[in-house]
């Protein structure tokens, strides 16, 4: 019942099921991507968001209407 926020900067991956359009097939409209979290920094292995009060917001308005639980994606190692 929860939603799935994947809040990879650029959501692909090599692995099957785990890029934007599988992950849409397995979770409909429970899937959503904040790519507002991501971390524009991704490939040098430093962390910095792309734009963090938006994807805040963004998280607080779907978290509003859901009303239930909320599961962060990322792929970070940390």
């Amino acid at each position: 019942d929860g939603l799935l926020l994947d809040i990879r900067y650029s959501p692909r991956s090599r692995k099957a099921g785990f890029s934007r359009s599988g992950l849409e097939r397995a979770f409909g409209n429970r899937y959503h991507h904040v790519r507002e979290l991501g971390n524009i920094d991704y490939q040098s292995g430093g962390i910095r968001l792309a734009d963090p009060e938006t994807g805040l917001r963004t998280v607080e308005a779907l978290a509003e209407v859901h009303g239930g639980r909320l599961f962060l994606m990322c792929a970070c190692e940390d």
